[in-house]
Parts: C-alpha cells; structure tokens; sequence
C-alpha cells in the first residue's frame, strides 16, 4: 500500500489528556492510566488500549484538557505521552499493511 493510498483513507482520532483521582489518562479509553505520585509508563498497558483496538489506518492526535495544564508534573508527562502516541500512529500508518475491506485476515492470510 503506498502511502499516498493509505493518507486518503486515513482515520483521524482525537485522544484527550484528563486527569482523573491524581492519575493521567485518556478519556473515554479504559486500561491505562499514569499515577502522578508513582509515576510508571506500561507501554503494555498503553498498546493495548489505545493501539490494539485500531483496525484501519488512524491518525493519532492527543490533546490536553485544562487541568493538566495547571500542574507542572502532568504537563511534562503530557508531553511525553502526546510526543509518544503521535510518533507511533504515524509510525504504523506509514508501515502497517492494513487489509482492504475485501482481504480478511485469518489462518489463511499468513505466510
């Protein structure tokens, strides 16, 4: 697929940065989540909620809600989190064959 195919049928999704009970996470988006007072970033924990659930070319867009704006902590780990998810989407889309709606993908489809 080249990419100029795959930008035209490209998906666009916003994540949105909340703080929730002293904890960095996504809104709307369960299994991840950064404890501002024991800070540790499970990349297992982050694949899994936002990158495994996406089946179509999706570009990642993360956005900060205003109360992480207000503390320090959070806004660095913000940007980390914004810098990391971005580079990634972009990263699968360029390099990612995704299936057209007429291939399946099964048993079948793997050499």
């Amino acid at each position: 697929m080249s990419s100029e195919g795959a930008s035209s049928a490209t998906e666009h999704r916003t994540l949105r940065v909340v703080l929730s009970n002293g904890k960095i996470t996504f809104d709307g988006v369960e299994g991840f989540s950064i404890d501002l007072e024991n800070p540790e970033l499970r990349l297992g924990d982050l694949y899994d909620a936002v990158f495994a659930p996406i089946e179509v070319p999706t570009s990642l867009t993360v956005e900060s809600s205003p109360e992480i704006m207000k503390i320090p902590k959070a806004v660095e780990y913000y940007k980390d989190l914004k810098a990391l998810v971005e580079t990634a989407s972009k990263t699968i889309c360029d390099s990612v064959d995704f299936p057209t709606d007429s291939e399946t993908v099964g048993e079948d489809s793997i050499p």
